[in-house]
């Protein structure tokens, strides 16, 4: 299965996130592909997954894989 990495920083903090998850939701959905979305675990996107832990360093909804982007992760596998 096809994998696409997306990296993101916050820039007005709501507006990066949003576009960022939409992105990975529509590549997922229309592509039927595993997306990894790299981005800040902060109360902005805690607005969007009310579930997560701004602690934690990843977070997979139904269709995203969602990994803080300040986290070292050792198995991006690219």
């Amino acid at each position: 299965m096809k994998v696409w990495h997306i990296f993101s920083r916050a820039i007005d903090n709501f507006g990066d996130v949003a576009i960022s998850l939409r992105l990975s939701y529509q590549l997922s959905t229309q592509d039927h592909c595993a997306v990894i979305l790299y981005t800040e675990f902060n109360k902005t996107l805690q607005r969007f997954f009310p579930n997560l832990d701004i602690t934690s360093n990843v977070f997979v909804s139904e269709l995203i894989e969602v990994r803080n982007i300040d986290y070292v992760f050792d198995d991006i596998g690219i």
